[in-house]
């Protein structure tokens, strides 16, 4: 079984309301990593990839991949994670997913992402390996909606 190698450069949660700056204060920009976010609540904002808008919806993910230019549109709440890799199959893997689309298990991504945030920083040796099974499985919810 081939175990895919990758950098989970950062993760967490995030709320614009919670944010100082109150506006929509990051301009388009040009995307060098895998980033992952899961929508937990219905919201007025959302994120455009390569030009095309999608609104925030509870159990909703989006996927910007490296090379797509991506925008946020305040306000929302979501978890994310940014990953970075050379594996080709998970490149592959990655790629064929779509950009927007809707999660299975929200309740398991959910708490997948408590546990994530409770083991603490990926710079620990002790949490990268729990941190990338994390990631691994929030993937495979992905996945589960493909033919």
């Amino acid at each position: 079984m081939h175990c895919p190698e990758f950098t989970v450069i950062n993760y967490s949660a995030y709320d614009s309301s919670m944010n100082v700056y109150k506006k929509n204060f990051r301009g388009e920009r040009l995307v060098s990593a895998y980033e992952f976010e899961l929508y937990t609540d219905d919201c007025a904002g959302g994120i455009a990839i390569n030009g095309m808008r999608y609104n925030a919806q509870k159990g909703c993910f989006s996927l910007t991949k490296p090379g797509q230019r991506q925008k946020m549109i305040l306000p929302y709440k979501c978890y994310f994670f940014n990953i970075y890799t050379q594996d080709e199959s998970l490149c592959d893997i990655l790629d064929n997913l779509p950009e927007f689309g809707m999660l299975w298990g929200m309740d398991e991504a959910v708490n997948i992402f408590h546990e994530m945030l409770s083991a603490g920083p990926t710079a620990l040796p002790e949490n990268r390996m729990l941190i990338q099974g994390c990631v691994c499985r929030l993937l495979s919810l992905t996945r589960a909606m493909m033919p």
